[in-house]
């Protein structure tokens, strides 16, 4: 009995070793490296962290979070860049493909933005849809080198006049890649502007924040132009063009708002371009935040947010 005990306790920890060998093996992608860094050196789309630290001061400019990840097969990536008080500042996001490793250059801003007052320990978490993550610290330590007084206080006739946020007008001012940097635009006023898609590793993104102060419908209007790889295959294989913006309410930006959508788009295949016009409804009062983000082709686009919609659709 006692040997026919000791064989099944044999049986079963090598069934348990042949299940654990499956499950390491069915992981098909992974995280090799992940270091923090103060700048990156850029060359024929491949990055090499210079400067590497995981401690940061208020006036650098940057943390870049380098990432290598090898995929066997294409995978979602999240990295979330979470703050010594434990909330979740920022999210960016990469779709990778497979067979092949990738390399990536998430960062935040650090000199003359929130971050620099939010001194400790940081986090951030890579996490993929198809293979194990990892997470890794670094801590901002100090004070900025300037410091800025609090403004003089000048009497003021009653009532007292609150100073408000000044729209832009015509083109975009830089730098707006983030959302406590978005420009204010007015009603019915035509903003120009580009984002740059960079070998499917990282994307750049503008921010713009609207004020509709009434009851009724808006129209986030674009027009951009870029190439047709923003074409994309949908859950039933048709192809769709892909829509390079998100409209947020100030309340709840984790989720982008959903709304009725117009669109109409122009080919040209001799060189691989694509025009395309969209109308998006928003719905007033409150505050909202428009990101114009491209991941897949360089763009060039114009907004404008109306109160009726533009003469395309009728």
């Amino acid at each position: 009995m006692r040997a026919s005990y000791f064989v099944e306790f044999v049986v079963l920890i090598g069934v348990m070793f042949v299940v654990a060998i499956g499950a390491y093996a069915s992981v098909s992608c992974e995280v090799e490296e992940m270091v923090f860094c103060k700048d990156i050196h850029e060359w024929e789309h491949r990055y090499q962290p210079l400067d590497r630290t995981t401690t940061f001061s208020p006036d650098d400019q940057y943390v870049y979070c380098f990432v290598e990840i090898h995929a066997e097969e294409a995978t979602d990536v999240t990295v979330k860049w979470t703050t010594p008080s434990g909330e979740l500042y920022h999210t960016d996001s990469y779709e990778l493909g497979g067979h092949t490793i990738w390399s990536l250059k998430p960062r935040l801003a650090i000199h003359g933005t929130r971050v620099a007052s939010l001194t400790g320990t940081w986090k951030v978490r890579v996490s993929l849809s198809r293979g194990f993550g990892k997470t890794r610290q670094f801590k901002i330590t100090g004070q900025p080198s300037i410091e800025f007084s609090p403004p003089a206080v000048v009497p003021t006739p009653f009532p007292m006049q609150l100073s408000e946020e000044k729209p832009i007008q015509g083109r975009e001012e830089e730098p707006n890649d983030s959302l406590k940097s978005a420009n204010l635009i007015e009603i019915d006023s035509l903003i120009q502007g580009e984002t740059y898609y960079h070998s499917a590793q990282l994307f750049d993104q503008d921010w713009f924040k609207i004020v509709l102060p009434l009851n009724k419908s808006y129209w986030v209007c674009m027009d951009y132009f870029g190439t047709r790889s923003l074409f994309v295959q949908d859950a039933t294989g048709d192809l769709k063009l892909d829509l390079p913006y998100k409209v947020f309410e100030e309340h709840d930006l984790n989720h982008a708002i959903l709304g009725a959508f117009h669109q109409h788009y122009t080919t040209d295949y001799e060189k691989d371009t694509v025009d395309c016009m969209s109308a998006f409804e928003v719905c007033g009062p409150g505050v909202f935040y428009i990101r114009i983000f491209s991941e897949r082709s360089d763009l060039v686009y114009s907004v404008r947010v109306g109160t009726s919609l533009p003469d395309w659709v009728r």
